[in-house]
């Protein structure tokens, strides 16, 4: 599992200026803008979900596992929340702290390079984030279990959807560049956060994915 991790990262780590552009069109062309508009369309909605998900008011503490170039981030800090991003891609929190900066969300931001596994979290938080993170996992069990000892209120997910005519394409379209990646249906997710320990608060369809709100077990602070 080990080295199926290490081909996420290295993919993630040349492509992420690439992985960036899909949120801000720069650098791509007007084709390549309409066709991220129609066709990743699912991907804005669930940045609108947990955007409104996070309710992210001042004093709200936030974890965004494989935050990547900081994208959610930005919002949340905007909204008054306290956010620390893990991602293993350095050039991925490169990005994203350039971005933060501009925006002057420094003192409100916090970043680590280091994968779930590796990450050594001194408390826990108000809400998780794990958006596009287990299209790459795989061992999804132990990440979820993790995640959601580390929340104290909620973790929002997202999930490919295995059964659409982008999954084989995007397969294989990884495949060709070393990138393994996994597709679940809703039976998957549901059993996945019960053998977590979690509870299904929500589970939504948006386009090709799966958006889910779960609750961690009663009791853990």
């Amino acid at each position: 599992m080990r080295d199926i991790q290490e081909s996420v990262t290295r993919h993630f780590d040349v492509t992420a200026r690439e992985f960036d552009s899909i949120y801000t069109g720069k650098g791509r062309g007007r084709l390549a803008r309409l066709l991220d508009r129609a066709l990743r369309r699912d991907m804005f909605e669930r940045f609108r979900l947990t955007i409104e998900a996070c309710d992210a008011a001042a004093g709200t503490s936030v974890l965004d596992v494989g935050c990547g170039t900081g994208r959610f981030m930005i919002p949340l800090a905007e909204r008054g929340a306290h956010v620390v991003g893990i991602d293993p891609a350095p050039t991925m929190i490169d990005i994203a702290r350039a971005l933060v900066g501009e925006r002057g969300l420094a003192e409100r931001c916090e970043f680590v390079v280091s994968d779930l596994a590796g990450y050594q979290a001194d408390r826990t938080f108000d809400v998780v984030l794990g958006i596009g993170l287990f299209d790459y996992l795989a061992d999804a069990r132990s990440a979820l279990e993790r995640m959601l000892s580390l929340a104290r209120e909620r973790v929002v997910l997202t999930f490919p959807r295995r059964w659409t005519y982008r999954a084989p394409v995007r397969k294989a379209r990884l495949a060709l560049r070393g990138c393994p990646v996994f597709f679940y249906d809703e039976a998957d997710v549901r059993k996945l956060v019960s053998d977590a320990s979690g509870t299904v608060e929500m589970l939504r369809v948006v386009g090709k994915l799966y958006f889910v709100i779960a609750a961690p077990a009663r009791g853990r602070e």
